[in-house]
């Protein structure tokens, strides 16, 4: 199994920090997870993702979450020293960062 299985599979909390669409924190919901999403620039802007009469829904919450085992974060290179600085803050084993191409290669 590799490490990257092996975190999803002991993952129960996931903090998004962006995401390409909302397939990502619906389909992880649906999937059982805790879900949490930092929203906007706003320090406290943030949700939680969970199902509601079978349905996934999102609700504002008043900050961070106190823990998170994974963050997933679908932004810039650039920004990765803060998004591990959220990461260390709420507890996370592992950050998620796919690595996205731009027309002007990556970043």
């Amino acid at each position: 199994m590799s490490d990257s299985d092996q975190i999803l599979l002991t993952a129960g909390s996931i903090l998004l920090v962006d995401w390409p669409s909302t397939d990502v924190p619906e389909t992880l919901a649906g999937a059982g997870y805790a879900v949490f999403v930092k929203g906007g620039p706003e320090p406290d802007n943030y949700s939680r993702y969970g199902l509601h009469d079978g349905k996934v829904v999102g609700q504002r919450i008043d900050g961070p979450p106190t823990h998170a085992d994974l963050v997933y974060s679908h932004r810039p290179v650039g920004e990765l020293p803060a998004i591990t600085a959220i990461a260390r803050h709420v507890g996370a084993t592992a950050v998620w960062a796919p690595i996205r191409a731009h027309k002007h290669g990556c970043s």
